[in-house]
């Protein structure tokens, strides 16, 4: 879940290099997990436009693509970290909202969609607002 984290409620784990990025929960721990690299968004292209199918139950080739989504994004930060965790973290509660955030933070997906909803690269032709 997205939020600004309390030291009550959740523990910040502290990013091993700064890329910046969104702070994102995953179970009682909040990860700041930045943009993802050119390269994995060239890499990781069509595995995202397949997401656009993907409804309330995933399969295990999504749930694999989800996790390499997000896996690529805080290795940035946590380059210790393995895909292998990373699918430990993930879970039916809350993939949909970690991949929302990791889509923004990449600029993949709008503010306010849904994960499944219209996933694509952008193509810089409409103007952002800031």
């Amino acid at each position: 879940m997205i939020e600004q984290a309390s030291s009550d409620e959740a523990t910040r784990v502290a990013p091993e290099k700064n890329r910046g990025g969104t702070w994102v929960r995953l179970g009682d721990e909040l990860y700041r997990i930045p943009p993802l690299a050119f390269r994995s968004v060239v890499d990781l292209q069509d595995d995202v436009a397949g997401l656009a199918d993907m409804g309330q139950r995933p399969t295990p080739a999504q749930m694999d693509v989800v996790a390499r989504i997000v896996h690529s994004a805080m290795a940035r930060n946590y380059p210790s970290i393995t895909q292998e965790q990373v699918l430990d973290m993930l879970d039916l509660g809350n993939y949909t909202e970690v991949l929302t955030a990791v889509l923004q933070i990449a600029g993949f997906q709008k503010a306010g969609a849904e994960a499944g909803e219209a996933m694509r690269a952008p193509t810089g032709t409409q103007p952002t607002a800031h």
